[in-house]
């Protein structure tokens, strides 16, 4: 749950990549509040987004849906 919030969390804020998004749990409170203090490091997340990208586009599509409708 902690890696999926990060990552769209990242994607809706424009930050893509792993290493960036490493650093911000780090720098950003608000990316410092979804990981719950803790800094996954940039192949964890490389590798949850390769092996879970199959469920994570249908996912995005699901997160786009509820912005437009809000």
């Amino acid at each position: 749950a902690t890696l999926l919030a990060i990552l769209v969390y990242g994607y809706a804020n424009g930050v893509f990549s792993s290493r960036k998004l490493e650093q911000a749990t780090y720098d950003s409170v608000a990316f410092r509040y979804l990981a719950a203090g803790s800094h996954p490091d940039h192949d964890t997340l490389a590798t949850f987004r390769r092996r879970f990208l199959g469920e994570l586009q249908g996912l995005f599509v699901q997160v786009l849906e509820l912005a437009q409708e809000m």
